[in-house]
């Protein structure tokens, strides 16, 4: 077999669907034949829907469930290395300026944190005196965010699938999870059930037309086989509005890390060349500069909306 008779095969393998190369956007259900980049997963392309503007990856991907987000996948934090305190001090820089975006000073505001993971979001809301529930899919990292927190107010389990009560929370946040499913609409639905009045909804997702993104194409470190829908500014603006969200703000979002966290959590992704970089780097660097946590933009972009009444 040729080299261009093998490729036709795989393309068309890849976009077994149809031999028209069509795609279904998951969230307002229209046919697309736009491909943004072939083969960003091993089994997986990024098409982009021509209606909503939403970009998603297909064939549509088997998502994992909790079982994923077990001791390995949160040793890729460095948690062996930095600590739980070191690794909460550097969250924490992050989490303090999600809450300074909005302006909430009654103390008591009731928050609910989806995908809480061990708990450093709720934490942090604490400080700031918040009143802390969180939701996660990890029974292993729940586990953790309950010493911290609480076990009854982390729950075990998939938000789609649960009953919870309803005008319940002040605020809900979700950082680094909507890029995580295809049911968006069905999320932004619940959300607008668990807000009071009025509640605000922070998210912190990749942006699609980030610098990042543009300069690094296919290779951009968002794409990996855990992520598999993306937003424009634009298309999560539509989208909020159209689930019942006035959209407030939308605006780059830069997370704190240092070169301990940074080089182990590149080498469970699996970048090989940057984690060489790093090590190289390291080896030069003092030692307490290796835990100097700074800001740093990661193509990332911090979504404020409110509920409508």
């Amino acid at each position: 077999m040729s080299w261009k008779q093998w490729k036709a095969f795989y393309d068309k393998d890849i976009n077994h669907l149809s031999i028209m190369n069509t795609a279904i956007c998951p969230i307002c259900k229209q046919i697309t034949q736009k491909i943004a980049y072939k083969r960003i997963t091993p089994k997986g392309n990024l098409a982009k829907c021509a209606v909503c503007d939403i970009y998603f990856v297909w064939p549509k991907a088997s998502l994992p469930g909790g079982e994923v987000y077990n001791e390995d996948y949160y040793n890729a934090w460095a948690i062996k290395e930095l600590g739980s305190d070191g690794l909460f001090s550097m969250k924490k820089v992050t989490f303090d300026r999600l809450f300074d975006a909005i302006k909430i000073s009654r103390p008591g505001s009731s928050i609910l944190d989806i995908g809480c993971a061990m708990g450093h979001l709720l934490e942090a809301a604490k400080e700031k005196c918040f009143d802390p529930y969180g939701i996660e899919i990890s029974q292993y990292s729940a586990d953790i965010a309950r010493q911290k927190i609480g076990h009854d107010r982390i729950w075990v389990g998939d938000i789609t699938k649960m009953e919870l009560p309803d005008k319940k929370f002040d605020v809900i946040t979700a950082v680094d999870l909507i890029e995580h499913t295809y049911d968006t609409g069905l999320f932004f639905t619940i959300c607008g059930k668990l807000l009071k009045d009025n509640g605000y909804l922070l998210m912190v997702t990749p942006d699609i037309d980030s610098f990042s993104r543009k300069l690094t194409g296919k290779l951009w470190h968002n794409f990996n086989e855990q992520h598999v829908l993306f937003f424009s500014r634009e298309a999560a603006f539509n989208l909020l509005n159209r689930y019942g969200f006035k959209v407030i703000k939308i605006d780059n979002f830069k997370k704190a890390v240092n070169f301990i966290y940074l080089k182990s959590v590149l080498r469970f992704y699996g970048r090989r060349i940057l984690v060489f970089i790093l090590s190289v780097v390291g080896f030069l660097l003092p030692k307490r500069l290796k835990r100097k946590n700074f800001l740093i933009p990661q193509g990332e972009m911090l979504i404020i909306a409110r509920k409508r009444q």
